[in-house]
């Protein structure tokens, strides 16, 4: 089990994969004449679904109240103690993570985690049952490959696409080649699942591999035809939440299983972006075929995918095969503002606020919506909802520009104008 961190990182979509795609997001933001060292190295666009605080926990957010140590008694905690839902007072230690050993103490949390995957377990669904598997390998230490080799099976004998992609992605890396994961192929995927565009990302990553060209053009063809492109981010937090009980040690247990499966998630879909980009840009689209081709795709992952990240590729496709400035701009304005709201709004995590039961019991809500309407659809309700219109995106959008344009050519001239040691 990872260790317990008092930050909201969860309540990110995958922040670590919008880091790596930053520069990709700005480099079709007609900022060519920015500098090396401007906006684009220095800042990641925000996260689609909320804010994280950074760091250790400050000195002046922590804990300075009395509290109950036992009836009739009081005491003063330890300065570094933070109430968590439920009642409790854990210890955090000086990075700013909560004492995993005292946590567990003080909350049950271990229990309450077992009871949530034996509610999964229970179910009949073959999803459920590779879910709770999974939840299985995440804490079984040593006997991970036992339980991923279980989980794999489960997978393979299932008709179920989500239970399969389920196991595909946890043999990713090291793993696709050892134990029972060489039974899982995107091929297999794929005939689970035509319809999505995701398995056809990925068979064509093995293509390119191979320098197959004919198998790239059918791999481009069918994400061309889809029907939707889903990654199922949520798809795991959203069983976990629905399944928890409602009593506050399990509202705890599933807001820190949620943050696992996210941040597990977060590896899962990155390959196969850069290989469509490669063939969705420059010289590739000269060739009739595949301009139309790559078009499509941007149709697709701009409209139908459940992910603010696969929209975004959507637009920077859509942007190298000439859609109007104003699409781009619009679409990029939604994001920003809707990135913005939720980093205004997001509470700290320090003291009670952050891991109180009324915070954690929203956070979860959240999630069931996101794992319901996936993460585009809750951003589309905002948009229709925030009372701005298309062109007030693109006004915004655009201002955003015009500022980060000034401001790295600010840092540029400085930076001329400094002597060097």
């Amino acid at each position: 089990m990872k260790r317990f961190a008092p930050r909201r990182r969860w309540f990110l979509l995958a922040a670590g994969l919008l880091l790596l795609m930053a520069a990709l997001w700005w480099a079709t933001r007609r900022v060519g004449d920015l500098p090396a060292d401007g906006p684009e190295s220095a800042a990641a666009p925000a996260s689609s679904i909320g804010a994280s605080s950074q760091g250790p926990l400050p000195d002046t957010q922590r804990v300075a109240s009395v509290i109950p140590a036992r009836q009739g008694e009081q005491r003063l905690p330890e300065v570094d103690e933070i109430e968590v839902c439920g009642g409790a007072w854990v210890r955090v230690q000086a990075d700013g993570v909560l004492d995993q050993a005292d946590l567990d103490r003080a909350t049950r949390l271990p229990q309450a985690r077992a009871r949530i995957v034996a509610a999964m377990r229970v179910d009949a669904g073959d999803l459920s049952q590779v879910a709770a598997l999974w939840l299985t390998m995440m804490s079984a230490g040593a006997d991970g490959d036992r339980a991923l080799d279980a989980l794999v099976q489960k997978a393979v004998s299932s008709s179920d696409p989500k239970a399969y992609v389920l196991a595909f992605n946890s043999c990713g890396g090291d793993r696709r080649s050892t134990g029972a994961c060489p039974m899982l192929s995107a091929a297999q995927w794929a005939r689970l699942d035509p319809g999505n565009l995701s398995p056809w990302l990925a068979l064509l990553a093995e293509a390119r591999a191979r320098k197959e060209a004919a198998a790239e053009d059918e791999a481009l063809h069918r994400m061309a035809t889809a029907r939707r492109s889903e990654l199922d981010t949520f798809l795991l937090p959203g069983l976990v939440v629905n399944a928890a009980p409602a009593d506050d040690a399990s509202v705890l247990a599933a807001w820190a299983m949620a943050d696992e499966m996210i941040g597990a998630a977060s590896a899962w879909h990155l390959p196969g972006y850069q290989h469509l980009i490669d063939a969705c840009k420059g010289g590739a689209l000269r060739d009739a075929n595949r301009r139309q081709t790559c078009a499509a795709i941007a149709e697709v992952l701009s409209e139908y995918a459940d992910t603010v990240l696969e929209r975004r590729f959507g637009t920077l496709i859509g942007a190298h095969v000439g859609w109007p400035a104003e699409r781009v701009d619009r679409v990029r304005g939604e994001h920003a503002a809707y990135e913005a709201s939720l980093s205004a709004t997001a509470p700290s995590v320090a003291g009670q606020r952050g891991l109180s039961c009324t915070r954690l019991r929203r956070d979860l809500d959240h999630l069931r919506r996101l794992a319901r309407l996936g993460e585009t659809g809750v951003l589309r309700e905002w948009v229709a909802q925030s009372g701005k219109t298309p062109d007030d995106f693109v006004r915004e959008e655009r201002a955003q520009l015009k500022q980060a344009l000034e401001d790295a050519r600010a840092q540029a001239a400085s930076a001329a104008s400094t002597p060097r040691p």
